[in-house]
């Protein structure tokens, strides 16, 4: 890491959203997405991201799409 950024409101934590992801997405998309945009992407960020967009709400989970859940961005 090789800055800081503070996170304090809705529109700043909308910004960890890549770009090019469409509402409604899949974990999957959100996955390849983030591995566009941050070529050193763990496995873990991305569970770890929606994890944490749930909790503040947003994102919210709106169905599945097979077997994958679908979000959208509030």
């Amino acid at each position: 890491v090789n800055s800081k950024r503070t996170l304090q409101s809705y529109y700043d934590y909308k910004t960890l959203l890549p770009l090019a992801l469409k509402s409604p997405f899949t974990s999957q998309q959100l996955k390849k997405e983030l591995q566009k945009e941050v070529n050193k992407t763990t496995e873990n960020t991305y569970t770890i991201l929606i994890w944490m967009l749930k909790k503040l709400e947003i994102i919210s989970e709106i169905g599945k799409q097979g077997r994958n859940k679908l979000y959208q961005i509030n």
